[in-house]
């Protein structure tokens, strides 16, 4: 009997043990070749695991809803799909966002922008540390993330996501400063 016919038999038991099982077979039969559609249509990337993840939990979630699907697999696999290219999509938005605002003020310097304050005590007491430290090495010592990660010791991931999230606070508060 395939996976996907003793998923279906299960479910329409009711029995929670046969159904656990009958999905961690699904999930073993069928998750290679959720990876490789994945990675044939997106590329891989350190979130390509969590999307697998979140498209099989989404069919955890109601497995009732399974008994109307022909193929389990194909709409797993679609699910993930669904997933991952609805995730790249906005971190393509995002970056496409970043780049826009920070060609937009490549013109001035720092310290033109808030005309001779103390820029590095403003932003330590607006973004505590590690944002400040980040947004200084990266903005006012052009370093790199990897080497803002290797310096504070946190991954590269970090790095970006904290440093996106500081320059939209420093935004923030030098809009409602200049009000």
């Amino acid at each position: 009997m395939d996976a996907e016919r003793e998923l279906k038999r299960a479910i329409k038991s009711g029995n929670g043990a046969r159904i656990a099982k009958a999905f961690e077979r699904l999930y073993e039969d069928n998750v290679r070749l959720v990876y490789r559609v994945l990675i044939d249509s997106f590329g891989k990337d350190g979130e390509t695991d969590d999307d697998i993840q979140e498209s099989f939990l989404g069919l955890l979630k109601d497995p009732q809803r399974l008994l109307t699907v022909d193929r389990v697999a194909d709409y797993w696999v679609q699910s993930a799909k669904y997933i991952c290219g609805h995730r790249k999509e906005k971190q393509r938005r995002l970056d496409q966002m970043d780049d826009e605002s920070e060609t937009a003020d490549q013109g001035q310097s720092i310290p033109d922008l808030l005309q001779g304050r103390e820029l590095f005590a403003k932003i330590e007491a607006w973004l505590g540390h590690p944002d400040s430290d980040i947004v200084i090495l990266k903005a006012a010592y052009d370093y790199t993330q990897k080497e803002i990660a290797e310096r504070l010791g946190m991954g590269e991931d970090a790095v970006c996501y904290r440093y996106r999230k500081a320059i939209k606070e420093l935004r923030r508060r030098l809009r409602d400063e200049k009000e």
